[in-house]
């Protein structure tokens, strides 16, 4: 998926789009690296029920990307939910 392409689908709120975009944002491939866009991107595909972007999104919590200080709990509380949802 191009940046462009991945950036259009996020605008639309497509939960995949929003994944998609978030990742690239959050490696800083083939745009800046934008940890806080990231995180909201995928905070909004959490919403939408997506449960790799719940994955993501507990990770980054965890590192404190995206957000001014590492939070173990939500982040743990976050792959709890994927885990319980999970395969």
């Amino acid at each position: 998926m191009s940046v462009q392409t991945a950036h259009r689908s996020a605008q639309s709120n497509n939960a995949d789009g929003l994944y998609n975009a978030a990742l690239l944002l959050k490696d800083g491939k083939g745009v800046e690296r934008d940890d806080a866009k990231a995180y909201n991107y995928l905070s909004r595909a959490v919403q939408l029920d997506h449960l790799p972007a719940r994955i993501q999104l507990a990770a980054l919590t965890i590192d404190g990307r995206g957000i001014d200080a590492p939070d173990c709990h939500l982040g743990t509380w976050h792959f709890k939910i994927a885990a319980e949802k999970g395969r």
